[in-house]
């Protein structure tokens, strides 16, 4: 399947404990890599130091990729480009770009907010419907 750059909606679900992201990420731990803007995204919602701690230990699983000056230009063009069409946003451009950038899929559940990545995202498992 090659690497794998996990959106913060499936960490988001692992965190919670919920059945497919938890079996996802126990699947496919060896394959992934996070942005280090989903951190970023994941860290702005942490409540207490419980939720600190569990990500922590998540995150300390996976290598975290930093934004070079090649992702920053790269995320910039996609962000013009894909940003008044699709409001595709800059966090997303960022993480499409270093997925990009390492020949990796983005897994996510809003496959809508990656157009700029096409047949290059995977949708784990769905929540409704």
């Amino acid at each position: 399947m090659g690497r794998l750059i996990v959106d913060a909606d499936v960490l988001i679900d692992t965190l919670r404990r919920y059945p497919d992201a938890a079996r996802f990420i126990d699947d496919h731990h060896d394959q992934i890599a996070l942005s280090v803007v989903t951190v970023a995204e994941l860290y702005a919602g942490v409540k207490g130091k419980r939720e600190e701690r569990d990500l922590i230990n998540l995150c300390g699983l996976f290598e975290r990729v930093a934004v070079s000056e090649a992702i920053a230009i790269r995320a910039g063009w996609m962000r013009n480009q894909y940003g008044p069409s699709h409001h595709a946003g800059l966090a997303d451009c960022i993480v499409a770009a270093t997925a990009e950038s390492l020949g990796a899929r983005v897994v996510t559940l809003n496959a809508k907010h990656y157009p700029m990545l096409k047949g290059k995202v995977m949708v784990p498992y769905r929540k409704w419907g």
